[in-house]
């Protein structure tokens, strides 16, 4: 009877894990670059804060239907700055998107002096965190200079 029991809960441990667990699950779910050019797409660690921050994501094993991909956004104190939802609807199994940040508003990245009051608090290392239909899927870094 004893060993009927170890060997029954290590199978019944691995059939809750299997269930609690996402279809693209051992698999990466997305590839995801931070790039400051939407059209070249190249990675970059550092970004000018004059620039928009694109967080650029290549899905992969999606189902069909209705998907929603959120960007969680914090700053250099660690304090949420903005939150982004992005839904898209897939017919394949592989989808690219992508979402933005636009750390100075035209105006201020015209006037240098309302700019200068915003380089203290945008200077520094940043982070992202990415959600698929609800699942954490990755934390993106990046660093910001204003000059």
């Amino acid at each position: 009877m004893n060993g009927y029991l170890r060997l029954f809960i290590p199978i019944f441990g691995f059939a809750i894990f299997l269930v609690s667990t996402p279809a693209w699950a051992g698999e990466d779910p997305a590839k995801i670059i931070v790039t400051d050019d939407i059209i070249y797409r190249k990675p970059v660690d550092t970004i000018n804060c004059r620039k928009n921050v694109y967080l650029v994501f290549t899905w992969n094993d999606l189902g069909d239907g209705i998907h929603k991909a959120t960007a969680i956004w914090y700053n250099p104190d660690g304090e949420q700055e903005n939150e982004y939802d992005l839904k898209f609807v897939s017919s394949t199994k592989r989808a690219r998107n992508w979402i933005s940040l636009s750390f100075l508003n035209e105006q201020q990245k015209r006037e240098l002096l309302l700019a200068d009051i915003h380089k203290v608090r945008l200077n520094g290392e940043w982070k992202a965190k990415v959600f698929l239909d609800g699942d954490f899927i990755a934390e993106k870094k990046f660093n910001v200079e204003c000059e």
